[in-house]
């Protein structure tokens, strides 16, 4: 009984000190940020990062790609051509962070100019499917100058049929926190199925527009509506940012067993094996090592479709340990090499193994270090 702590801590190093050297030695990916002008309106602007201007004479729905913004805490500028400016913020962008500015609002003082953040998922796209994210930038009013939410109704080739209404700021919620478009809707793993997308200012509005979404195999699609149903029109953009190599879910096996490893989080790392003679969902078990706030080290369990951590238990076999659910766990091998794991309805921020995990950016891709290959330990 003395023995399994030592066991533990020994393996702990091993595999934090591997984890940090696969994340040192890792092609570091670079922040990617675009900018779009969706602000009914508002006049051409120019937009400063840090007191320079990066981007300049930006009309009404134009997207402006990847601006060449380094990692760090800048501070945003909007102004008008003619000098006045618009709006202003700070915003940290992280290594990895991918972003989209958006000016939004129509300047009155209920809802005036803004950038809005709105962050790319970061989900695998999985085969024969596509991804969509809906920002909702339109700014309906009623007669008496109140915001109203804009109609939108889809029709799919597939036979799908669907009708929200939809805020400004988001999709299905609307919701807007600091600036950040948590609410804009999103969905991963889209069919192909070739949609038209119908926009109304009100409901019982004869001002429908009708509009037909791209679709293509690991394609990653924006959706912009915008306007105001009056003197600007209402509109939906889409912005195609790419098509990815799409990928596979396969059921797990011993090839799985081995060490893996966050490539965006460094001082982690993740042991996993697979138990077949488990029931399903238990099958797949790991050990999550990382560290607290406190900066000490810290584990926590993977069992299925749980993450767990232990308390209890003495040497004397007196005490029982119990196990804590910290959170609702989904993991998907899309390789032996390859996984993505999502976390659901817990309370895992004290663990600072796990990065912060928010939608849409909410999974956790991991690769394989050792064993290399396919081949489950000691077969080879």
């Amino acid at each position: 009984m003395q023995y399994q702590p030592h066991h533990r801590a020994a393996w702990r190093h091993w595999i934090l000190g591997l984890a940090t050297w696969a994340f040192s030695s890792a092609l570091i990916a670079a922040p990617r940020v675009d900018f779009g002008h969706y602000a009914p309106g508002a006049p051409m602007v120019n937009l400063e990062v840090d007191g320079e201007t990066r981007v300049s004479q930006v009309g009404y729905r134009l997207y402006v790609e990847d601006l060449g913004i380094a990692a760090g805490t800048h501070t945003l500028r909007v102004r008008s051509t003619s000098g006045s400016v618009l709006t202003e913020r700070e915003f940290v962008l992280g290594q990895f962070d991918k972003v989209v500015l958006f000016l939004a609002g129509d300047g009155r003082p209920d809802l005036p100019y803004q950038l809005l953040l709105s962050y790319d998922h970061n989900h695998l796209i999985e085969d024969d499917t596509m991804t969509l994210q809906s920002s909702t930038l339109s700014v309906v009013r009623g007669d008496d100058g109140t915001l109203q939410p804009t109609q939108i109704a889809t029709s799919c080739a597939s036979g799908a049929v669907g009708s929200i209404s939809a805020q400004f700021g988001g999709g299905t919620e609307g919701a807007v926190v600091d600036g950040i478009s948590y609410g804009a809707s999103y969905a991963v793993g889209t069919r192909l199925h070739p949609c038209d997308l119908l926009l109304a200012g009100t409901l019982g509005s004869n001002d429908i527009q009708r509009y037909e979404a791209p679709s293509a195999p690991g394609l990653r699609l924006r959706q912009v509506i915008s306007g105001n149903g009056r003197d600007v029109p209402l509109t939906v953009d889409y912005i195609e940012q790419g098509i990815e190599q799409t990928v596979s879910v396969i059921d797990a096996t011993p090839a799985i067993d081995g060490l893996w490893y966050d490539p965006t989080n460094s001082g982690s790392g993740i042991l996993i094996a697979h138990a077949p003679t488990e029931d399903e969902p238990h099958r797949v078990k790991a050990i999550i090592y990382g560290f607290g706030h406190e900066a000490r080290s810290a584990w926590r369990v993977l069992d299925g479709d749980q993450i767990l951590q232990y308390a209890g238990g003495d040497p004397e076999g007196t005490r029982a340990v119990i196990g804590v659910a910290h959170a609702q766990s989904e993991i998907r091998f899309h390789s032996c090499e390859l996984a993505s794991l999502r976390l659901r309805l817990g309370n895992i921020t004290e663990f600072t193994a796990l990065p912060d995990l928010r939608e849409p950016r909410e999974v956790i891709v991991l690769r394989k270090l050792v064993p290399a290959g396919c081949n489950p330990p000691g077969v080879g």
